[in-house]
């Protein structure tokens, strides 16, 4: 990771998206031969996890994910030193930032829509000082169609306390 001296104008962009809305993106990041490799690199993660026990974790039927070791994504460092992957990070993490975990969910046909959920429980700092200590990226290695059903985002729910949430990551139903 670089230092800079001020955060770059994308990741200035980037971090006001995230602070205010929950999330930000970046269209086109990669070419469709990188998803193609990244998807046929998932896959095989995936088939080799799920053939160990506990090595694919159930999230409902016929929906699974499944953490990797960097070197399974032959994309792994093209990812991790994007240019606009690097801007977001430092601006919203700082120039100290580290990436802890690759994972991926993957449904099959079958699979039931996936309830609001956040993708780790709230860090206290982020609690009590409303400061963002942490990222997730999303990337799909497919590309998608209306009747896959949407990927829903809950504006604003970055700050929510959560401590109420099941493993401080589900919460009940009635805050859907």
């Amino acid at each position: 990771m670089t230092t800079p001296t001020s955060p770059s104008p994308v990741g200035e962009q980037a971090r006001d998206d995230i602070y205010r809305d929950g999330i930000t993106a970046c269209r086109a990041a990669f070419n469709t031969e990188w998803a193609d490799d990244m998807r046929r690199d998932v896959e095989a993660a995936f088939a080799e996890a799920f053939a160990r026990p506990d090595g694919a974790v159930g999230r409902g039927p016929n929906r699974y994910y499944v953490e990797i070791h960097p070197e399974q994504l032959r994309g792994f460092v093209d990812l991790v030193t994007h240019p606009w992957v690097t801007a977001v990070c430092e601006a919203v993490l700082g120039p100290d930032y580290e990436i802890v975990e690759i994972g991926f969910d993957t449904p099959f046909p079958g699979a039931e829509y996936q309830p609001w959920h956040r993708d780790f429980p709230m860090h206290e700092v982020t609690r009590r000082d409303r400061r963002l200590n942490s990222l997730a990226f999303n990337l799909t290695g497919v590309d998608t169609v209306e009747e896959m059903g949407p990927f829903e985002i809950a504006h604003g729910t970055q700050f929510d306390d959560g401590t109420q949430f099941e493993h401080g990551m589900f919460p009940p139903k009635e805050l859907y």
